[in-house]
Formats: structure tokens, sequence, C-alpha cells
């Protein structure tokens, strides 16, 4: 610097003090920053975390519902097979009695 300006630099205590007082002003705002965006991190973290256990809770509920559907859809299949003998015997005593 002395090379550039042909002169001495000389840090005068007040120009030091304005220093030190950026640097803690700098330091201050950039800790605000940095704790601000750590508190969303662990805001994003704790909401995926109760997301993750809502879904395994889902998921249990869907199986048990996927096997009562499964249940339900075995009963619908047997009545219907009776509806439809049931069915084929009044067609049957239809024709029957339309036939006297």
């Amino acid at each position: 610097m002395l090379a550039e300006l042909r002169r001495h630099n000389y840090v005068t205590p007040t120009n030091y003090l304005e220093l030190v007082s950026g640097y803690k002003k700098l330091l201050f705002d950039k800790k605000n920053e940095l704790g601000g965006a750590a508190d969303k991190l662990r805001n994003g973290l704790s909401k995926i975390d109760d997301t993750r256990q809502k879904v395994e809770k889902m998921s249990i509920e869907l199986e048990d519902a996927k096997t009562k559907v499964a249940q339900f859809q075995k009963q619908c299949d047997e009545y219907l097979v009776i509806i439809v003998q049931q069915k084929r015997k009044a067609d049957e005593q239809q024709k029957v009695m339309g036939a006297k």
C-alpha cells in the first residue's frame, strides 16, 4: 500500500474503534440471519417428522381398510351368486306359471 499511494497509512484509535464496531454489527447481523435460517430448518424438519408419523399411521389404517374391503368384496361376490341363483329359480317359476 505504501508503494501505491506513496505515503504511509496510519490507523487512528477512532478509525480502529469504528472498524471494530462495524465488525461487531456485521457479526450480530449475520448471527441473527443464521439463527433465523436455523429456526426455519428446525421447523421444517419437525414438520417432516410429524408428516412421516402421520403417513405411517395412515398406511396402517390403509392396510386395515384394504382387508375390510377384501372381506366385503368376497361377501358381495357370494351374495351376487346367491342372487343370480334365486333369479334363475324365479325365472323358471315364472315360465312354469306362464305356461299353465
